[in-house]
């Protein structure tokens, strides 16, 4: 019987060790986004990935070992991208004007972002025209034309596997200038067309009115 007794008690120590040894908990209280009963928090989408350092310990120990754990951000449920990306579409107007009205008179840089970072979504740009306009959005001034020049963009949206297509043609012009620099940006029009149309005469004469305004 006591042989018996000895047994179920050593029995009894390799299940309580057994059981200590499971018994791991995380012990960093200073780290908001730990929780030892709901785990650890994600960034949220297009945030990022994250690095935890945390220290472990068998539960009744105060020796503790560091574990560090790299937790991916939060990555949309299967059929939300698509609806996230229309929601990205709807968004690019207003972001890629700027300070444009709308895309039938551009005079000032476009926007064209390559993140947008609350949705989680990328964006590849492509435009018809590099020489008005650079990738970023910005004109190239010195290529302007009074006239205007027309620049198809096309974005591709990207949402973890899903992809959507934004495309907009927008008329780019030179700045309008106002008071003397409009009479003269419009002077500059003026004597092209006079120039262009006197090329077989000596002399091309000079205009005498710009913009409603005598001239001299």
């Amino acid at each position: 019987m006591r042989i018996q007794k000895e047994q179920r008690e050593a029995a009894a120590i390799l299940i309580l060790a057994g059981f200590l040894a499971l018994a791991l908990t995380i012990a960093d209280g200073r780290n908001s986004r730990i929780d030892t009963e709901k785990g650890l928090l994600r960034n949220t989408y297009g945030k990022g990935s994250s690095t935890e350092e945390l220290a472990i310990a068998v539960k009744g120990s105060k020796e503790k070992e560091p574990v560090t754990i790299e937790m991916g951000e939060r990555l949309y449920q299967s059929g939300e991208a698509a609806s996230v990306l229309e929601t990205a579409v709807g968004q690019l107007d207003q972001l890629v004007l700027g300070k444009n009205a709308s895309f039938d008179r551009v005079e000032s840089d476009l926007y064209l972002p390559t993140r947008l970072e609350d949705l989680a979504v990328s964006v590849n740009w492509e435009l018809s025209r590099y020489d008005v306009m650079q990738p970023d959005g910005s004109l190239v001034t010195e290529a302007l034309q009074p006239e205007g020049t027309l620049v198809t963009i096309k974005g591709i949206l990207r949402c973890q596997e899903q992809e959507a297509l934004y495309e907009r043609t927008a008329a780019v012009y030179p700045e309008t200038k106002t008071g003397l620099a409009g009479i003269a940006q419009e002077a500059e029009r003026v004597l092209r067309q006079a120039e262009d149309s006197s090329r077989e005469e000596s002399r091309m004469k000079l205009p005498e009115m710009v913009a409603g305004k005598e001239v001299e």
